[in-house]
């Protein structure tokens, strides 16, 4: 019997997260190397890491009561 738990998905969201955050980390570093700290390129810094951070509050916020060890699917292999 396979049982797929449901904190499979805060895997597979935290692993988004992770890739969000490491495109943030390139894009302060590129803006630091090539010293281009005009208004457009803060505000759209800005803009992501308030969206994102919008976006991981209200997460939190939304699925805190959720049980994650509950099972999402059951596969049972049925001998005939």
């Amino acid at each position: 019997m396979i049982i797929v738990p449901l904190y499979a998905f805060l895997i597979i969201y935290g692993v988004f997260l992770l890739a969000c955050a490491g495109f943030f980390v390139v894009n302060v570093g590129n803006l630091v190397r090539t010293g281009t700290f005009t208004f457009a390129s803060l505000l759209a810094t800005f803009l992501f890491l308030s969206c994102t951070a919008i976006v991981v509050w209200g997460t939190w916020h939304t699925l805190q009561a959720v049980d994650w060890a509950q099972p999402i699917f059951n596969f049972t292999y049925a001998s005939v």
